[in-house]
């Protein structure tokens, strides 16, 4: 499959998926379980499957992104349709640690998911705390590579969100690449991240940061030569 894809020019694939489902959720959890989606329900047999699938990936020059952080397998809403609530997860819970097998397979990105993990953050979804981006992606897996968010457009998750505040406010909690499904709230979204820049010397770094890391992940897939 990496060959195919990186034959029709895709150099970057949003994939794999790390997410845990249990086996007896399997059919109320709607983003994946229902949907197929996964590698199955013990964790140290998903990690495996993500390593080898990075690994082909990267065989065949195609980037990755192992999805969805901290792990979409234990919620029953699918976040593109409404509030997602995760009342597990914890940051030691063995369902993360196909994302720490993916990292030492060197993934190339995590994306992380807009569910609200209450024992983690209670009052932030994934895609917009500090807790889970910065404290513990970064800081306890030690991920210093891109962060990349799930849909911050269309996805019902983040609608009480002001669209254009939504780029922002992963910016400032330690992502760096903003998916965005509507097209039409794009404008907002960089007019606001813009002022912020210009009026926040600490939110500028985190912006220069991120490019660093974009262009970092742009040279690895061949489509520019730093330095």
């Amino acid at each position: 499959m990496g060959q195919e894809l990186h034959g029709a020019g895709v150099l970057y694939d949003l994939a794999p998926v790390g997410d845990v489902v249990p086996e007896d959720r399997r059919a109320t959890n709607a983003p994946i379980g229902q949907l197929k989606r996964d590698f199955g329900s013990d964790p140290d047999m998903v990690g495996a499957k993500v390593q080898e699938f990075i690994a082909g990936m990267h065989e065949a020059g195609v980037r990755t992104s192992v999805k969805h952080f901290p792990g979409l397998g234990q919620v029953e809403t699918n976040t593109d349709f409404g509030v997602a609530l995760d009342t597990e997860v914890t940051a030691d819970s063995p369902t993360l640690e196909p994302f720490r097998a993916a990292i030492d397979a060197g993934v190339d990105s995590v994306m992380v998911s807009s569910a609200i993990f209450t024992l983690i953050d209670k009052d932030n979804p994934g895609v917009f705390s500090g807790k889970v981006i910065t404290e513990l992606l970064r800081g306890g897996f030690g991920f210093d590579g891109i962060v990349i968010a799930d849909d911050l457009g269309a996805a019902k998750a983040v609608a009480d969100i002001e669209p254009s505040q939504r780029g922002v406010k992963f910016i400032a909690a330690g992502g760096d690449i903003a998916i965005n499904a509507d097209p039409s709230l794009m404008g907002g979204m960089v007019e606001a991240t813009l002022e912020r820049v210009a009026e926040d010397d600490g939110f500028a770094a985190r912006v220069t940061e991120s490019t660093a890391r974009v262009l970092e992940l742009k040279e690895s897939a061949g489509l520019l030569s730093c330095g």
